[in-house]
């Protein structure tokens, strides 16, 4: 099973494609926490298909996507 795990840091996004408990691949990018998750979206979305380029996987090879928030998230 392939996941992916992505860290939303206060400076950095840092992602990781694990497949079967093995890291496969991991990059990190510049976050800005200030300007909202919207402005970094498109940042973690280019991350994300480079690095399943890289190991000749798409999104249809994933099965799952956890993530990690600073801070406290408002589930209403």
């Amino acid at each position: 099973m392939n996941t992916i795990a992505i860290d939303l840091g206060g400076t950095k996004i840092k992602i990781g494609i694990i497949a079967d408990g093995q890291l496969l691949i991991q990059d990190e990018d510049e976050a800005h926490s200030g300007k909202g998750l919207g402005y970094d979206l498109p940042v973690i979305e280019a991350v994300v298909k480079r690095n399943l380029e890289k190991i000749n996987l798409d999104l249809g090879d994933i099965a799952g996507v956890g993530m990690g928030f600073p801070g406290l998230v408002d589930n209403l």
